[in-house]
């Protein structure tokens, strides 16, 4: 399968990695992992991933 979108970190607590099916099927393999700068403080300290 062809990696479309190599693997990532994205700031909003992501990383992630985007692939396709024979049929043309996109496919999002996502972790979520913890959020950095402006993001962290949409999260209520329960709720941040671990990483």
């Amino acid at each position: 399968m062809p990696i479309l979108k190599t693997l990532t970190d994205e700031s909003f607590g992501q990383r992630h990695f985007i692939t396709c099916d024979p049929n043309g099927v996109l496919i999002d393999v996502i972790k979520p992992i913890p959020p950095v700068g402006e993001f962290v403080d949409q999260y209520t300290p329960e709720a941040l991933p671990t990483g």
